[in-house]
């Protein structure tokens, strides 16, 4: 019976823990931008012909739009927001361009439950707002950054590469830091978390 109570806990504890199949995904995302970072200009490019179509076509997506990330609506505003979109994603095309690879990030398993559950929080309050990062790390006495993001694993990513109306580009300047080794990565509903630490 006790070896049954231990199996049970271990496997519980192991289920708790373990990333699953989409967000090991994203973090191989991460991995191959900072180990290739020229791996991700044709996802760009494809973003910027996308961005260009729904431009020329007055905001309506056609059967061929595949990025969620890029919003369908035919207001003015839109042709506008998308010439910004693209004059950064042109930007970000030079900037993968000059980067020179980096570290692979290890997978860090205490990170990881804490990441999982602010994931999980964001997504059942509705909000997509940095909590205090510091405060929630501190138990593992480590200093963390921190990306939000909302979509699919790749809407999430490259919102987070193109970085958008960020000061500095933060978060892209999060993915491609040279000096962070390790990395957890949650998702719950739409809603990614990525944190980094040395």
């Amino acid at each position: 019976m006790k070896n049954l109570l231990i199996l049970l806990v271990t496997l519980f504890s192991f289920t708790a823990t373990a990333q699953t199949a989409e967000e090991l995904e994203m973090v191989n995302l991460v991995n191959q931008v900072r180990t290739n970072p020229k791996s991700f200009i044709p996802v760009i490019e494809d973003y910027i012909k996308q961005l260009d179509t729904l431009k020329k076509t007055n905001g309506l997506c056609g059967k061929n739009f595949t990025m969620k990330v890029i919003k369908c609506t035919s207001s003015a505003n839109t042709s506008g927001l998308n010439d910004r979109l693209i004059i950064e994603a042109k930007k970000l095309i030079k900037v993968l361009n000059k980067t020179k690879p980096v570290c692979k990030l290890i997978l860090n398993t205490d990170m990881y439950i804490i990441t999982k559950n602010y994931a999980k929080y964001l997504y059942t309050t509705h909000k997509l707002e940095h909590g205090n990062v510091t405060k929630r790390f501190k138990a593992l006495n480590i200093l963390v950054s921190e990306n939000l993001a909302d979509g699919n694993m790749l809407e999430a990513m490259i919102n987070l590469m193109v970085d958008y109306g960020v000061a500095g580009y933060g978060h892209r300047v999060n993915i491609l830091d040279p000096t962070v080794t390790k990395v957890s990565v949650a998702t719950a509903g739409d809603i990614w978390v990525q944190n980094f630490s040395e």
